[in-house]
């Protein structure tokens, strides 16, 4: 092969591993930014070498797809080949509801872009970034469990999946019963919930470009808030009748 076509493939690998890696960390993007985004972090190509790798990977078997705006608009004005989106299987397959809904969240905000090592490890469909967060749940459940049925970081990363789906605390808590989660006494029940509390606001969230709850409200001044019956199970008040929680049964 000559350095032209090893180059050209080479390219191809790459533009793959953005499409696969954006699809994890946004759910949903045009193939304009994502070409943007590209070019800035990688020898730049062109739009035509760009859309024309979109056309082989949408002819590959993967958990995304590039689809047309107007497939979810009928009333959509016809769009250009670089505003075709780039979309995960979950805004698609079980009708259009969730696309709509991200579709709008992500609307009028930024982009959260990685540097190009960190931005390629969302390549992989199982990766889950080790924030400070995420390594104090997991020393948590290592120092105060001792029948755990799998590795703490294993349930960590388990839970981090639930809020990123921004289940209630009691899916959580039922969840970690499950998988050996007990908790002695009230003040461990306290324990799990200011740490799920932290939790909560640092994964990486698609209906905010990417960037955590706590970055993005940063950015724009302001203090994030729970939905109303999220501020009831995180409250101090909520802590002090841990023990009266229905969902909390293994309480002694």
């Amino acid at each position: 092969m000559s350095d032209a076509g090893r180059s050209c493939e080479e390219a191809f690998q790459n533009i793959h591993s953005y499409f696969d890696a954006a699809s994890h960390l946004y759910a949903r993007i045009s193939l304009r930014m994502l070409f943007k985004i590209y070019n800035s972090q990688n020898p730049p190509v062109s739009q035509e070498d760009f859309l024309e790798a979109a056309e082989l990977i949408a002819h590959e078997k993967h958990t995304h797809v590039i689809l047309q705006p107007e497939a979810f608009h009928e009333d959509a004005a016809p769009s250009q080949p670089m505003d075709q989106e780039l979309l995960t299987d979950h805004l698609y397959l079980i009708g259009y509801g969730h696309y709509y809904e991200l579709e709008q969240a992500q609307k009028g905000k930024p982009w959260y872009i990685p540097p190009r090592n960190a931005f390629l490890k969302y390549a992989d469909s199982h990766y889950t970034e080790k924030t400070p967060q995420l390594q104090a749940m997991a020393d948590y459940l290592s120092n105060t469990q001792r029948k755990l049925r799998c590795r703490p970081m294993e349930i960590e990363e388990e839970f981090d999946m639930i809020l990123h789906m921004d289940e209630s605390i009691q899916y959580i808590v039922e969840d970690g019963q499950r998988l050996g989660v007990h908790f002695q006494n009230q003040e461990d029940f306290r324990t799990f919930l200011r740490l799920c509390r932290m939790r909560k606001t640092s994964p990486r969230l698609e209906s905010r470009g990417g960037f955590t709850h706590t970055e993005q409200g940063a950015g724009r001044g302001e203090k994030f808030c729970f939905k109303e019956h999220r501020q009831m199970i995180f409250s101090a008040r909520a802590f002090r009748r841990a023990s009266s929680f229905p969902f909390a049964p293994s309480l002694r």
